[in-house]
C-alpha cells in the first residue's frame, strides 16, 4: 500500500491515492497504530473531497469510524458512521453499508446499548442477505458469506443475551 501511495502521488492519480491511503489505514489499525491511521484517513478524506468522490469519502469516513471505535471514542465513531451512511445513501454500496452497520453495532454494544446493537446487526444482515439472494449459484451464495459470518454470530449472541431466544434461533 505504501508503494501504491507513492506511485499514485507521483502520477497524480488521486482516486488511487485515496484507495492506497485507506488500505494503509486498515493495516495500521490492525497493528494498533491508530495515530498513523488517523493521519492517512484525514488525507484520504481531503483528497476524496477534492476530486468529489463521494464513494471514496464515504469509505474513508467509515474506516475513520472504525478507527475511533477501536480507540474507544464511541461517540465520535457513531458520528463518523452516520456521515458515511448519509453519503452511501446516494450510492447504495451494500459492501460498505453492511460493514458500517456492523461497526455501529459493536460501538453501540460497547456503550451498553444492546438493543441498538441488535437493530444495527439486523440492518447488516438485511444488506448481506439482499446481495446473497441475488446470487444465482449456491457456491457463490455460500462463498459470499465467508467473511460476513461474524455478523450473524454477534446477532445470535446478543439476541440470546437479551432473552430473544426465538429470534436467535431464526437468525442461526
Amino acid at each position: 500500500f505504501n508503494q501504491a501511495r507513492q506511485r499514485a502521488s507521483q502520477s497524480e492519480a488521486q482516486a488511487l491515492l485515496v484507495e492506497s491511503l485507506v488500505g494503509l489505514a486498515y493495516v495500521h489499525q490492525d497493528q494498533g497504530r491508530f495515530d498513523e491511521s488517523t493521519d492517512e484517513l484525514a488525507t484520504a478524506l481531503e483528497v476524496s473531497r477534492s476530486i468529489d468522490s463521494r464513494q471514496q469519502e464515504a469509505e474513508a469516513l467509515f474506516v475513520s469510524g472504525d478507527n475511533e471505535r477501536r480507540k474507544g471514542n464511541a461517540e465520535y465513531a457513531l458520528k463518523l458512521y452516520a456521515a458515511s451512511e448519509s453519503l452511501l445513501n446516494d450510492t447504495g454500496d451494500p459492501d460498505i453499508l453492511w460493514q458500517l452497520h456492523f461497526g455501529r453495532a459493536k460501538t453501540l454494544e460497547s456503550t451498553g446499548d444492546k438493543m441498538g446493537a441488535i437493530e444495527s446487526l439486523r440492518q447488516s444482515v438485511q444488506l448481506i442477505e439482499g446481495v446473497r439472494s441475488r446470487l444465482r449459484e449456491e457456491r457463490f451464495r455460500s462463498g459470499y458469506l465467508q467473511d460476513k459470518h461474524q455478523v450473524y454470530v454477534e446477532l445470535v449472541r446478543l439476541q440470546l443475551e437479551t432473552d430473544m431466544t426465538e429470534e436467535a434461533f431464526r437468525t442461526a
